[in-house]
């Protein structure tokens, strides 16, 4: 339903002074929803008219409205004063007293301002000091950085050097236990020259490897178990080889081995029989048998290899399927021949390869210390062992 201005007028008026009716007493008594009637005073607070909450008392207006009372009757004469108070429902002493409100509000508000800029003003000198304090204390530690005596770099004497040097440039993958020993140096002068010179050999990642402790490749004396295995070497020319080798567990010597282009049996045998030729000076059946250890391969496992075995005497074992560590010796060897050897090396035939690995072999049994054997060479700790 619309409603002229003139009664939209009336009606509102009724929310002033002197009446200041509430909104539902309006609203059953000109029989116009409540929410219209809030409507209406909310667009007449908007335009700047003095409308209180519904109360009887004008101790109940809002902070905004007496404000509001205030500022409108700033300029007024007593007479208006009085005048608006009359239209108001209100009285000239309630007017002063919320005008001495709005006064000392001002008042306070400008004391907490004052107060905050005092406040901040001892903060920044706090801060400017501090800063200041913090200077002081960086310029005397620079200053005594400035003139601490530095330490002056370790020297490594040319003499020493010199020939460690000249070594792994020969043999790059020699740690320092093995330069000392085949130099006749201290192991720990070596170390502290490889650490200087940026020398150490890089180790190459070893993530988790999986312990079988059965059937351990090792042995208590000399001839107890020997251990042998295959492994093929690029020939150049002649192509794959395959290379075997025989290795006594006890002292690490490599006793016997034979590169051929062929992968069979007879390659097997005929590193096995060099192996007691070298041992024993003679091919027969030995004395006392041993162990003889390999993996489950053809080769190995074959009748003709089986039988030259026996007829030497000696015990064949065999280890776990897919457990090559239990054969660990031998495959160590294998792994240092090809990276101190093999893979140094480019071969152009059968021939050349044999011959290489044939001088590795002698320096590997004479000249190469084992950490395994207290520093010793196999052909050292086989003396011992004797």
């Amino acid at each position: 339903m619309k409603y002229s201005p003139e009664r939209r007028e009336a009606i509102l008026a009724k929310l002033e002074a002197p009446y200041n009716r509430t909104v539902s007493e309006l609203a059953t008594e000109e029989g116009i929803s409540a929410a219209t009637l809030y409507n209406w005073r909310k667009q007449a607070r908007r335009t700047g008219r003095l409308l209180p909450n519904a109360s009887t008392s004008t101790e109940g207006w809002s902070s905004r409205h007496k404000f509001n009372a205030v500022l409108e009757t700033a300029a007024l004469t007593e007479e208006e004063l009085a005048e608006y108070c009359r239209r108001r429902g209100l009285y000239p002493e309630q007017i002063r007293r919320w005008r001495a409100s709005c006064e000392q509000a001002n008042e306070r508000a400008d004391l907490a301002a004052e107060r905050q800029s005092e406040s901040t003003k001892a903060e920044r000198k706090r801060i400017r000091e501090l800063e200041r304090e913090l200077r002081r204390k960086e310029a005397a530690l620079a200053e005594t950085a400035y003139y601490k005596p530095t330490k002056a770099a370790p020297k490594v004497k040319p003499e020493l050097a010199e020939p460690i040097k000249a070594m792994i440039e020969e043999s790059p993958s020699f740690g320092y236990r093995t330069v000392a020993y085949l130099l006749g140096m201290n192991k720990n002068t070596v170390q502290r020259i490889f650490q200087l010179k940026g020398w150490q050999v890089k180790k190459r990642a070893i993530g988790f490897r999986p312990r079988i402790q059965a059937l351990p490749s090792v042995a208590s004396a000399p001839n107890e178990r020997w251990s042998t295995d295959l492994c093929r070497i690029w020939a150049g020319r002649d192509g794959w080889a395959t290379l075997a080798l025989v290795i006594n567990c006890h002292t690490r010597e490599l006793l016997g081995w034979h590169l051929s282009r062929s992968g069979k049996a007879t390659t097997a045998g005929s590193a096995l029989e060099h192996a007691l030729i070298a041992r024993f000076g003679t091919l027969g059946r030995v004395a006392e048998p041993f162990l003889l250890r390999s993996d489950n391969g053809l080769v190995f496992t074959s009748r003709s290899y089986t039988a030259l075995v026996r007829s030497y005497g000696l015990r064949q074992e065999f280890i776990t399927p897919h457990c090559p560590q239990q054969n660990g010796i031998v495959e160590r060897v294998i792994r240092t021949l090809k990276e101190q050897c093999a893979h140094r090396h480019r071969f152009e035939t059968l021939q050349h390869a044999s011959r290489v690995i044939g001088d590795w072999i002698r320096f590997y049994n004479h000249r190469r210390p084992h950490k395994a054997l207290n520093m010793k060479t196999p052909a050292e700790a086989f003396a011992l062992a004797a």
